[in-house]
């Protein structure tokens, strides 16, 4: 019987293991939440992104640090909000620790200062509660 769950729902309702073969070099993941269609090379052939913010996303790993990863995601059932929700995600071995921001346009994200030393004030400001970008304690789950 075929299901009418999206694939993340049924995942979940079959409890299927959450571990998977994500890259293992990945140091930081900056999560994008985007409602156009991708193409098939993300960013570049994705609908609705401005050519500042495909050039950001693809020199991720030049501006924001070595085994920094960028992926798209979808809120199951399309969004029903324009906006948006970004996720740095850095995982270690002593947990993982994720901030979240809403932007309603991908373009704010062009007015942050994504280098390394950016992102350690990023994570020092979240702690204050200071900035856009707060900590996001619940789990993400990504499929």
């Amino acid at each position: 019987m075929e299901s009418i769950l999206p694939c993340s729902s049924a995942s979940a309702a079959a409890q299927e293991p959450l571990w998977g073969t994500a890259n293992k070099d990945a140091r930081r993941w900056l999560l994008v939440e985007h409602h156009e269609r991708w193409g098939s090379k993300v960013p570049r052939d994705t609908e609705g992104l401005s050519a500042p913010v495909q050039a950001l996303l693809s020199e991720a790993g030049e501006v924001m640090g070595e085994g920094t990863r960028i992926q798209l995601i979808r809120r199951p059932l399309g969004g029903s909000s324009n906006m948006r929700r970004v996720f740095l995600v850095e995982p270690a071995r002593t947990g993982v620790r994720t901030l979240a921001r809403q932007v309603s346009e991908l373009d704010e994200l062009l007015d942050e200062d994504w280098t390394p030393d950016g992102m350690t004030g990023r994570w020092e400001g979240s702690s204050d509660g200071e900035g856009a970008w707060q900590p996001w304690d619940r789990p993400l789950l990504l499929v």
